[in-house]
């Protein structure tokens, strides 16, 4: 499963996509033309849409959202080495979906691809005096 979720990410990110979950941050982490953004928000808030958007229940959404987050962290933990998705470390951008629409958080994350881009490839900065 692990190879071939790898081989496939690897084949999408060669042909230009736009990758969600699979562990890609961890995947493609030295692909120098990644922009790896973690999707956050409060967990009322990711309830609230969960149920908004499906028509389930808000106690629904919510056992829904408790046994996704930590399934799907516990899984990532197990299959990839020394990845903990619930981290930061390896992501360029965070997101609060709460604080914008799908629309403008769209936005936001071309606009930060489009800034990386002009400096690829990605070369640690230094700070400036």
């Amino acid at each position: 499963m692990v190879t071939e979720n790898t081989e496939s990410l690897l084949w999408l990110a060669a042909e230009g996509a736009v990758i969600v979950g699979r562990n890609a941050t961890k995947i493609l982490q030295r692909e120098p033309q990644a922009l790896h953004v973690k999707l956050t928000g409060p967990v009322e808030s990711r309830v609230a849409y969960a149920s908004a958007t499906t028509g389930i229940s808000l106690e629904q959404a919510r056992r829904r959202q408790e046994r996704e987050d930590r399934v799907r962290a516990d899984l990532a933990r197990r299959l990839y080495t020394g990845w903990d998705p619930t981290q930061s470390g390896l992501f360029d951008l965070t997101l609060n979906t709460a604080s914008f629409t799908d629309a403008h958080a769209a936005d936001l994350i071309v606009a930060a691809f489009r800034n990386a881009v002009e400096d690829f490839p990605h070369a640690p900065r230094t700070p400036q005096a």
